[in-house]
């Protein structure tokens, strides 16, 4: 029986992608250069973290170059990160009905932790902000299960009870990593096509099927 549910972040609750790319294009003009990123080419790169984001932004730089580029990045989003993003439709009542029905609701994010934990206090304020965990200093991120099997731990629950949520590969095998039962997203970052083909056996076009699903287990 599901007990709890645990949500990626970016694609999944929130559409963050406006918020992203703009930072990134500023980091571009930071540097004077030329190149700005569409939003479907910051898709296409986020998901596994912010450095990865940079590496994949700024290719065959040194790790100097990175860091200094990752905290430009991160000083234009710190200002700008809740400008444009807001939660996908449904979503909102997908989770005041979870919580409504006692179902433990947590969250999962490769974004910095405080960041992580002001979005969500700002879109989903009944969220449970124990529940919810982004990256700290010293963590591990996703696919390795450590931040999400913490999640659980604090819900009280064991690993069969939990449902995790989210849109991208690297979701699937955060799942397959803690031993969760998993549903990927349609309408995040990554493709239906890219999701069925890195293994997703359920995919979901709109939040009410959550319920559905949750309802026959």
């Amino acid at each position: 029986m599901i007990k709890g549910i645990i949500f990626d972040l970016d694609g999944t609750l929130l559409n963050t992608i406006d918020d992203l790319n703009n930072s990134i294009n500023d980091t571009f003009k930071y540097y004077g250069l030329k190149k700005r990123n569409t939003t479907k080419e910051t898709m296409s790169q986020v998901g596994h973290g912010m450095k990865n984001f940079i590496e994949k932004c700024f290719p065959g730089k040194d790790e100097e170059y990175i860091l200094k580029a990752l905290n430009v990045f991160l000083d234009a989003y710190s200002k700008q990160y809740t400008k444009c993003t807001k939660p996908y439709e449904g979503i909102n009542e997908l989770i005041d009905f979870l919580i409504q029905n006692e179902y433990k609701v947590g969250v999962n994010s490769n974004k910095n932790h405080e960041y992580t934990k002001h979005l969500i206090e700002m879109h989903f304020p009944n969220i449970d902000i124990n529940f919810v965990t982004g990256i700290k200093e010293g963590d591990k991120i996703k696919p390795d299960p450590s931040n999400v099997n913490k999640v659980i731990k604090k819900m009280g629950l064991n690993n069969k009870e939990v449902l995790y949520v989210g849109d991208s590969p690297t979701d699937l095998k955060t799942a397959a990593n803690a031993n969760l039962k998993f549903i990927a997203v349609s309408w995040g970052y990554r493709s239906k096509e890219i999701l069925i083909n890195n293994g997703a056996r359920i995919i979901i076009d709109e939040p009410k099927q959550i319920i559905e699903y949750i309802s026959q287990k």
